[in-house]
């Protein structure tokens, strides 16, 4: 990296303090902000360890001086959330343990309180738990485990807060994420705060406050001006912090977002087929993934992978096309549109659903069997006008088409094999359009005209 060869260029040709010139340390400030900037997608272990490596390089206490403070002022200043890890690292080991002496004595204590106010809620962080209070005094706990958690730290007084306190009020309205919203008051007067509450946040999912600051939010969560918007999530680890109304927006829609989650995987696959054969049926397992993440949890992002992978299972195995039809139209095309919203949402289950629920509306039970004359082992035979009757639409090769017309010879019952591959054209799609032959084989019981089951199992 050409950043990288000329930072350390300038550090190791520069020995001692009189070598080192105004342009000199100007260089370098130019090299140090390129070379961060160039850091900026890795993660802040790796912003760390090179921040360190390149003041230890450093030959001269005056050089070392410099680097250091340059690593801090930009990681202390930037907007890339996650970065304030590194600045407080930079503190722990370079400037409160004396290795490095900054400016004066005031901006030392100002760097160590800096790193005491926000070492305890960095990003990734599991974030501290305290117990504050609700209107009526009751005590109530944050992080909530088990929901994502926005924790809003606001004052009445406070000019950007009355800006944005409306518009996170909007988000919370909007239920697009499941969220629970905390709105925490900072100051003392209570009356101020019941009037801002009423008038402000009545949406919130909790208002509160701690009176005599005994909970110790404030060095905590690093409250030091306000407003402070937080987001934790369900396991209570930090994911957000420093944010407004806008990169909130951002965070959520990347934590809800599960375009990199791959439904029907082998995993899952293997879950199902134990829980289906242990004898839960598909429809009931449907209503228990329901229950236990959308009602109690109000989970979102759990409640869409279970049932995304239940509907691929169901697609996916013969015998179970009305199963999977039903889950369709249930759980995904009937449900909440804000749940199904994301576009991988839409590319991955809704298609699939749309397509499931269309292909069981060919052909529901009580529907008209349409007047068409197909080839079948007796002969040409018009399907509308059989009696009591199980159509069986196969194809050559196929084992599980030959399995089921070898138990239906012997079921007994009247059966008309209706081989697709020798049917002509026009028959075909006619056959096509009007029963769900997407997977075979297709067994329809029919009575005079009249579809009387529509995915028949097995004939007995």
């Amino acid at each position: 990296m050409q950043i990288l060869t000329a930072i350390l260029s300038l550090l190791l040709t520069a020995t001692v303090p009189q070598q080192v010139d105004t342009a000199g340390f100007g260089a370098l400030k130019s090299k140090v902000d390129e070379y961060c900037l160039a850091l900026s997608p890795e993660p802040a272990r790796v912003k760390m360890s090179e921040a360190d490596y390149m003041i230890e390089l450093c030959r001269d206490s005056l050089m070392r001086q410099f680097t250091a403070l340059r690593f801090y002022d930009y990681y202390l200043n930037s907007k890339l959330m996650g970065d304030e890890s590194v600045a407080v690292h930079l503190v722990d080991a370079w400037f409160a343990s004396g290795k490095v002496k900054m400016k004066s004595d005031m901006d030392l204590l100002n760097a160590k309180v800096y790193a005491e106010f926000n070492r305890h809620s960095l990003l990734g962080m599991h974030a501290p738990v305290v117990s504050l209070e609700d209107a009526s005094g009751a005590e109530v706990t944050i992080p909530a485990e088990g929901r994502y958690n926005v924790l809003y730290f606001y004052d009445t007084g406070c000019p950007t807060c009355k800006i944005e306190t409306p518009v996170l009020m909007n988000i919370v309205r909007s239920g697009r994420w499941p969220v629970d919203f905390y709105a925490v008051y900072v100051g003392s007067d209570r009356e101020l705060w019941q009037k801002y509450v009423q008038e402000n946040l009545s949406d919130a999912t909790y208002n509160l406050w701690d009176e005599d600051k005994s909970s110790d939010f404030q060095r905590l969560y690093g409250v030091l001006q306000t407003p402070k918007l937080f987001l934790t999530d369900k396991y209570g680890k930090i994911v957000g912090r420093g944010l407004d109304p806008v990169s909130l927006v951002k965070v959520l829609g990347n934590e809800f977002s599960i375009r990199d989650y791959e439904y029907g995987s082998e995993k899952s696959d293997e879950m199902f087929d134990k829980i289906i054969a242990d004898g839960l049926t598909v429809g009931d397992f449907a209503d228990y993934i329901s229950e236990k993440t959308l009602v109690q949890k109000k989970d979102t992002v759990a409640f869409k992978e279970l049932m995304g992978d239940l509907l691929y299972w169901a697609v996916s195995r013969r015998g179970y096309e009305a199963e999977s039809a039903e889950i369709s139209d249930r759980y995904v095309l009937e449900a909440d549109p804000k749940i199904w919203c994301d576009p991988w949402d839409s590319l991955k289950v809704v298609g699939l659903a749309e397509l499931r629920s269309s292909l069981a509306k060919l052909a529901p039970v009580g529907s008209k069997v349409p007047s068409v004359r197909v080839r079948s082992a007796g002969g040409k035979v018009n399907i509308s006008k059989v009696a009591d009757a199980y159509l069986i639409f196969h194809a050559p090769g196929c084992k599980v088409c030959e399995e089921a017309l070898e138990k239906a010879s012997k079921s007994g019952a009247r059966v008309y094999e209706v081989n697709m591959d020798l049917q002509k054209e026009s028959v075909r799609d006619r056959l096509l359009e009007s029963f769900d032959i997407s997977t075979m084989p297709l067994i329809v019981r029919v009575d005079k005209g009249i579809v009387k089951e529509q995915y028949v199992k097995e004939i007995l």
